[in-house]
């Protein structure tokens, strides 16, 4: 494990090293030939470096730290590249920036590993753009359905619930809940959250995400299935309804279920695999109601191309810098009040 600022990754350097090289593959980019494991717990990785000779060197050069360690004085992160070849000095979200032609300081490779190899998301990730390969959304082989006894055990209110624009009804339609002190693994601080049950087509409840009240932390566990969240209650909820809303969290759907409007979270912007499911649902229309934001945007223009030959499509846009959850009441924007409700 590592940490990307104060979120731990959780999978080793050598396998995140292993995904980066089948998905510059995928996108027939030759980097990153030969990859050799550490012969012993601690070792640095040795690469072919992708900085010098168009990373088509014979024999890898550049080493990659497995652990944290202190030199001189300085802190060396997992993950950091040091090529004895072309003396190239850079940390892994640098690296997966340059293998990828970025050259954004490692923004781009952090959100690669945001998106690949953590299990709890930052509600706030403006800055990020969209994934490359959506392979690890892919469901697990046995679903194990949350119990009852489970679920009664987060049945309690909070004010972080009417901080956040819900309502009684919402709350209890649902079953909105609370959970104190949730440890997401071992040895990282436990934290209070609220528990969103997210349902199967069946009306099961196949897992249990949670928000962090005192920080922007969304939590999903390892290995679920992201899928198109809420689905279930629109069907309920408005059975003859020929459109649908698509958002990115649940906060904004349950926002949009209040103000009487068929939702789903991509919670996101948007899979390949939740792309061709709603290539085929039986509605006429998406209305598209991502955040106003770079990664909002992007979504809805990924969103746009892609259903067009399937759905008609509209693209809501809340005002900028919003989410439909910032927006609390409809009384507070009133251009948006009047798209909203003249629909």
């Amino acid at each position: 494990m590592f940490m990307l600022g104060d979120i731990p990754i959780l999978s080793s350097v050598y396998d995140i090293l292993l995904t980066l090289k089948a998905e510059l593959q995928e996108n027939n980019i030759p980097l990153l030939k030969d990859i050799n494991a550490p012969a012993y717990e601690g070792q640095d990785i040795q690469i072919t470096c992708p900085f010098h000779k168009n990373g088509q060197e014979s024999k890898p050069s550049c080493g990659v730290t497995t652990r944290e360690f202190k030199r001189g004085g300085r802190v060396i992160k997992a993950g950091t590249a040091n090529c004895f070849s072309c003396k190239t000095h850079m940390e892994l979200p640098n690296l997966i920036s340059f293998c990828f032609g970025k050259d954004d300081d490692g923004v781009f490779g952090e959100h690669w590993l945001l998106e690949h190899f953590n299990d709890y998301e930052y509600e706030d990730r403006g800055k990020f753009f969209n994934r490359i390969n959506p392979s690890r959304e892919e469901p697990t082989e046995k679903v194990e359905y949350i119990s009852e006894e489970e679920l009664a055990s987060y049945r309690y209110y909070h004010p972080y619930m009417y901080k956040r624009h819900l309502t009684d009804d919402i709350i209890e339609k649902f079953d909105i809940g609370f959970q104190k002190q949730f440890q997401m693994h071992d040895g990282l601080k436990p934290f209070d959250c609220i528990t969103f049950p997210v349902k199967d087509m069946s009306g099961r409840v196949v897992f249990v995400a949670r928000r962090a009240i005192n920080s922007k932390i969304f939590h999903y566990d390892a290995g679920v299935n992201k899928s198109l969240t809420y689905l279930y209650e629109a069907k309920q909820m408005f059975p003859e309804s020929t459109e649908l809303w698509l958002c990115e969290s649940m906060l904004n759907a349950l926002m949009l279920f209040k103000w009487g409007k068929p939702a789903i979270a991509l919670l996101g912007t948007g899979s390949k695999q939740q792309i061709d499911e709603l290539k085929h649902l039986d509605y006429r229309k998406y209305v598209l109601c991502l955040d106003n934001d770079d990664a909002g945007q992007r979504g809805s223009e990924k969103l746009s191309k892609t259903l067009s030959n399937y759905k008609l499509i509209e693209n809501l846009t809340t005002p900028n810098g919003y989410d439909v959850n910032d927006l609390g009441t409809l009384e507070n924007f009133e251009e948006f009040r009047k798209k909203l409700l003249t629909r």
